[in-house]
């Protein structure tokens, strides 16, 4: 069943037994294991069936750090930003839940057997091909620093708001409601459960919803923006009891290290890329590095433009030929075909100067929008120019080619351009205590006994590898949960 608040609000207070706020790939993924279980659902999604600037202007915010597209790269829609997901998937690794002896803050309070049991169940909610599997893409490095990259794209991408609409749609135990944005959290009179959430739709119409369980799935950035504006009992927000709330904000920074050139007779073996490395185990501990993975994209042909295009086709195809482009560079700079460019996605240390909170401005449903400091530390920046120098020397090595890094990767005094990967992680950092996150190893708000947090807010470490796929495994994992609570 679905109902659209923007068309009339709640005549009553409803009651379900989980609320669940973000209808994404972690509020779906949770609200039909539950369901399955007869759990009653109540699963309301801030935006409509499609795209809508109303609902997605919701998504504007200030940025003051690094600069990045924070509101174009969310969609505020049924099935949230897989709608424009691209579908590459890679599972954690052990060492993932490791703390990295780089950081001075803590890591996972669990180790990745926490999420192993629930692979297969989210490789086919991601439409995985388990019978090709986590296969590596080419051959790593001679000297064991840099493994093959692993991967899987989803096939056909899932855009869950498709592939799961009519289960929604039909299933008994779960009513989803359009164009429902989650305004305000009410608390019990300890402040130690929460009593009821208060809807807001588009019309400036409130609806008030109750439940044993209330879940937030909103996305990385959002589920801590609406914590922080929830402060009308605690002043500094719901779940700031140790002020991390909208701290720790990671992405994968997205670094274009240099440009390569391979030997004759070598050639990539994935569609579109010669390699994909990823740091190994061996790398990041012997040398203290963060992780990394390191994609080289080919270049096919040579172009060229404008009327002397062929002239210039030709001195370019020999120079490339002749081995004597790099000589020539300061005549006209292009690419040969066997090199291309070679970016990055890196592992960011959790910081906690990395950070989202409010600013004065209020959005249209009245609540405070988001202002993004996203930046990476000194110890970031060393790693990845430290890791791009071990990768030119070990590429040669093994007698892949050669690598021609970027001058601000070699001189340290130099900026170095980082992008982003629109994947936003951390704000509600996973802790074994209070004093070191917002939500324990069950993903419960410390402090509030029915209130939980899914997604990749939750992550207190990044890891390098893509988060959707976790971001499922865990969804599973906290409805395991929440069927022994309910």
């Amino acid at each position: 069943m679905i109902i659209d608040l923007k068309d009339s609000p709640l005549d009553k207070v409803k009651h379900f037994d989980v609320c669940i706020f973000g209808a994404g790939p972690a509020g779906i993924t949770l609200a039909l294991e539950l369901a399955e279980n007869g759990v009653k659902i109540g699963l309301f999604e801030g935006g409509s069936k499609n795209f809508t600037e109303e609902s997605n202007d919701i998504y504007q915010s200030k940025i003051v750090g690094l600069q990045g597209w924070f509101d174009i790269m969310r969609k505020r829609y049924l099935g949230g930003t897989s709608n424009q997901w691209l579908g590459r998937c890679r599972p954690f690794e052990a060492s993932d839940f490791e703390l990295s002896p780089l950081s001075n803050l803590s890591g996972w309070p669990i180790k990745i057997d926490e999420i192993e049991s629930y692979q297969d169940k989210a490789m086919e909610i991601l439409n995985l091909d388990k019978n090709v599997g986590f296969r590596p893409f080419h051959k790593g490095t001679k000297d064991g620093l840099f493994m093959p990259d692993v991967g899987l794209f989803s096939d056909p991408i899932t855009r869950f708001g498709v592939k799961y609409r009519e289960q929604l749609i039909e299933n008994p135990n779960i009513e989803l409601y359009l164009n429902a944005n989650l305004y305000d959290i009410e608390l019990n009179d300890g402040h130690t459960s929460v009593a009821s959430a208060k809807l807001r739709s588009y019309n400036g119409d409130d609806s008030l919803v109750k439940a044993d369980a209330f879940v937030m799935a909103m996305g990385g950035i959002e589920n801590a923006r609406v914590l922080l504006n929830c402060d009308s009992q605690v002043s500094e927000g719901i779940g700031n009891h140790s002020g991390f709330l909208g701290r720790c904000f990671m992405e994968h920074p997205n670094v274009v290290i240099g440009e390569y050139l391979l030997n004759e007779g070598i050639s990539g073996e994935q569609k579109g890329y010669d390699f994909e490395f990823y740091s190994s185990d061996k790398l990041v501990n012997d040398q203290r590095l963060s992780k990394g993975n390191f994609t080289f994209e080919q270049v096919s042909d040579v172009y060229s433009y404008g009327k002397t295009a062929a002239i210039k086709s030709f001195f370019k195809n020999l120079s490339c030929s002749l081995g004597v482009d790099d000589k020539v560079q300061f005549i006209s700079s292009f690419k040969c075909p066997g090199s291309g460019k070679i970016w990055t996605e890196f592992e960011q240390l959790p910081s906690k100067n990395s950070r989202v909170y409010l600013s004065d401005e209020k959005d249209s449903l009245g609540l405070r929008k988001a202002i993004i400091d996203w930046n990476v530390t000194e110890i970031d920046i060393d790693s990845y120019r430290r890791s791009a120098i071990q990768l030119a020397k070990s590429f040669s090595d093994s007698g892949f080619g050669k690598i021609r890094l970027e001058p601000y990767m070699l001189d340290e005094n130099a900026e170095i351009p980082i992008n982003q990967h629109a994947h936003h992680m951390g704000t509600t950092r996973m802790a074994s205590n209070e004093s070191d996150g917002v939500i324990d190893s069950n993903c419960k708000v410390f402090g509030v006994d029915n209130l939980y947090i899914a997604g990749s807010s939750i992550y207190p470490t990044s890891g390098c590898g893509n988060p959707t796929l976790p971001i499922v495994k865990f969804a599973l994992r906290l409805g395991e949960h929440l069927k022994s609570k309910i």
